[in-house]
């Protein structure tokens, strides 16, 4: 289990891609995922929901925003990774309230990998830009 707050990226209107490497992380994977989330979101501008999906990485989280009323809090599973006879699976949810903007967005889903494998590293990586603020603490893997 994975929690991060105050989430930040140089650019906005980013999303976090999540990847898995099996060598230790000299390499990752970098297609042959599948993942989908259920977003909905209310205030100022309006409110509504989507579907988001993605096949080149196994999480995601889009609109994360740039500036300090964006910051963003979030939560990602990491099921069994050290498990060769199953898929990778990982679930996640991200949330943030704009003070400014007035606006309260969730996001939520599950995402995995097409092959049976065990992971040994995993790396988060943005869209576009840097993650420029991110306070991560892992709990309850250990190697």
């Amino acid at each position: 289990f994975l929690l991060m707050t105050d989430i930040l990226m140089s650019d906005d209107e980013r999303e976090i891609e999540v990847r898995i490497s099996t060598d230790t992380g000299s390499s990752y994977k970098t297609s042959g995922y599948y993942s989908v989330g259920a977003e909905a979101y209310y205030g100022s501008g309006g409110s509504g929901s989507q579907n988001v999906n993605q096949t080149n990485n196994m999480v995601m989280r889009n609109h994360l925003g740039n500036v300090a009323a964006e910051a963003a809090q979030g939560q990602l599973w990491i099921y069994n990774p050290s498990n060769a006879t199953t898929y990778p699976t990982m679930g996640w949810q991200f949330y943030f309230a704009l003070g400014g903007g007035g606006m309260a967005r969730t996001t939520n889903g599950v995402g995995g990998y097409r092959t049976a494998t065990a992971y040994d590293a995993f790396k988060m990586i943005p869209d576009a830009g840097t993650i420029i603020n991110m306070q991560a603490t892992l709990y309850g893997i250990s190697t």
